[in-house]
């Protein structure tokens, strides 16, 4: 059978209790609830384009309560506000960083958070 091609989850966040975010290769940002066969939200591109017109993917994805942060390679981590009773996103802003985005942490209580950044992408 046919369908429409999903692009696979790169990255996989955890909310709370049935809701969890992911990152994909064509830099959608989707938060899903496990009662759902479908994301409840899904942000097309959120890391903005190449010079080849092509989506950036999200690479790195970290949750702590109502904030999610995201990176790539656009010179940018996002903020992200993560409201679960409504099942939306909302952006809250963006850090400019220097170089390519490879992973991202948040401390426990959200006090700071620790990127890893490299000259090159993660995986090569």
């Amino acid at each position: 059978g046919g369908g429409v091609r999903r692009p696979p989850a790169d990255t996989v966040a955890y909310v709370q209790d049935n809701t969890f975010l992911t990152g994909h290769d064509d830099g959608t940002l989707a938060m899903w609830n496990t009662a759902k066969k479908r994301p409840t939200c899904k942000l097309p591109a959120t890391h903005g384009h190449n010079n080849k017109k092509m989506p950036r993917p999200i690479v790195s994805l970290a949750v702590n309560n109502d904030l999610a942060i995201t990176g790539s390679h656009d010179g940018y981590i996002r903020l992200w506000k993560i409201d679960s009773a409504k099942g939306r996103l909302h952006s809250a802003g963006k850090i400019p960083i220097h170089g390519y985005t490879n992973d991202i942490a948040i401390s426990a209580k959200a006090q700071f958070c620790v990127v890893a950044i490299g000259q090159e992408p993660k995986l090569g």
